[in-house]
């Protein structure tokens, strides 16, 4: 995981400071709701096969509590 603060928002875009100093730009849309300028976020990089599989753990394991309940 990175470590990024969100340093500002300009019309619904985040401006988001990586620790080196460098900056990125992101749709507000995709960080948690609510995220105020100079919180502290963590950004994660996975393969699209990797992503895939969490996914499809997570909803079985999902089912699996609706199934147990």
């Amino acid at each position: 995981m990175i470590q990024i603060t969100l340093t500002k928002i300009e019309n619904e875009l985040a401006i988001l400071t990586l620790e080196n100093g460098q900056s990125i730009s992101m749709p507000l849309s995709e960080l948690p709701t609510n995220s105020l300028v100079g919180e502290i976020l963590f950004l994660g990089i996975t393969k699209h096969s990797d992503q895939a599989f969490a996914e499809a753990r997570d909803a079985k394991k999902i089912l699996n509590e609706l199934l147990s309940e």
